[in-house]
């Protein structure tokens, strides 16, 4: 699959200095490197996402990367869904479902293959924190890591 890279001029990781002086590039809530949260979140898929969604609060590119690693699970469970679907019918119609499995073990071989990409590419960025985005599912991911950052993670875990 391509990948669109955004370099600093689209993603505006610089707001997070100008509102917090405070901010270090490269630092993150559980102390650890950047590219390694962002690694965790997309090696473990959806649990891993939402766990690194939870702790951190300032890093936006370990943020994005979880947002984008939820994300595509999430269409990855859909697809696989409908796929179930359609083998369920296709069951219930003929009585066969020998060859049915095929389009299964397809989409999870890709899937598969998505993710240790996107896990290498999350590790090797990780100390630029140049974020690399899907088509369509990055560009969300961005604009809830931004929302995510600017107010401090999830509001309803804040006391």
């Amino acid at each position: 699959m391509d990948v669109e890279h955004f370099n600093e001029d689209e993603i505006v990781y610089d707001y997070q200095a100008m509102e917090d002086p405070n901010y270090v590039k490269g630092q993150t809530e559980l102390g650890l490197g950047p590219g390694i949260e962002a690694f965790l979140a997309v090696f473990f898929g959806w649990l891993g996402a939402i766990a690194i969604l939870f702790v951190e609060k300032t890093n936006l590119y370990v943020v994005s990367w979880g947002w984008q690693s939820l994300i595509f699970s999430a269409v990855c469970f859909l697809i696989q869904c409908v796929l179930y679907a359609i083998m369920s019918i296709i069951y219930v119609a003929t009585g066969y479902l020998s060859g049915v499995y095929i389009p299964v073990y397809i989409i999870w071989g890709l899937y598969s293959l998505m993710v240790l990409f996107m896990c290498y590419l999350a590790f090797v960025n990780g100390n630029e924190e140049d974020f690399y985005a899907l088509p369509v599912i990055g560009d969300w991911a961005i604009e809830k890591a931004q929302y995510h950052c600017a107010n401090g993670g999830f509001k309803f875990l804040q006391s």
